[in-house]
């Protein structure tokens, strides 16, 4: 595989260089069924119970759902218009696609990926794999950007750095009393 595999429910989903998408039974292994896609996919696929959402080189992204057969596995299909610049990320009903164009795409991901609103990052190196916490989603490109979840409104950006290098994560901070 090129992309990392991921667990979902009783099935292990692998994306490989033939252009292909499998899924495995996790217990046992065997092939339950493996789609063609248009293009390799690079990047982990984003899980929410139960659905599987794969961007491939060309920016093709395909919504599956793991019902043990190909068949009927593909939702829907959505090209973004861009190659992506890293892994997708989900929160609730959004997608979030990150692109090489500098834009991060909020899509509806039980809407045949509807596109909810856009970002357009000031221009650096690339845009980094979105961080979620809260009611905000956290990129860096050329400088660190804090986004309303829902809207896509700036709230603040800090050009400290110049040119984020990595993407921003988001740790809850403890309870009291926890060690």
């Amino acid at each position: 595989p090129i992309s990392p595999p991921v667990v979902i429910g009783s099935s292990v989903i692998a994306a490989s260089l033939d252009s292909q998408l499998y899924s495995f039974d996790k217990a046992i292994g065997n092939q339950r069924w493996r789609i063609k896609l248009d293009s390799v996919v690079e990047y982990a696929p984003a899980v929410q119970d139960p659905y599987i959402y794969v961007i491939d080189r060309t920016g093709e992204i395909v919504s599956l759902r793991d019902t043990g057969s190909a068949a009927d596995a593909i939702v829907w299909r959505k090209q973004l218009g861009t190659t992506p610049s890293t892994a997708m990320n989900i929160r609730g009903d959004t997608l979030f696609a990150p692109g090489l164009d500098h834009v991060l795409y909020a899509l509806h991901r039980l809407d045949n990926g509807q596109e909810r609103w856009r970002f357009s990052a000031p221009q650096g190196l690339q845009l980094q794999y979105p961080a979620i916490g809260d009611q905000m989603i956290y990129v860096g490109d050329a400088r660190l950007s804090a986004l309303d979840i829902y809207s896509g409104t700036v709230i603040w950006e800090d050009s400290t750095v110049n040119g984020v290098a990595g993407p921003p994560v988001w740790g809850a901070a403890p309870r009291r009393g926890w060690v």
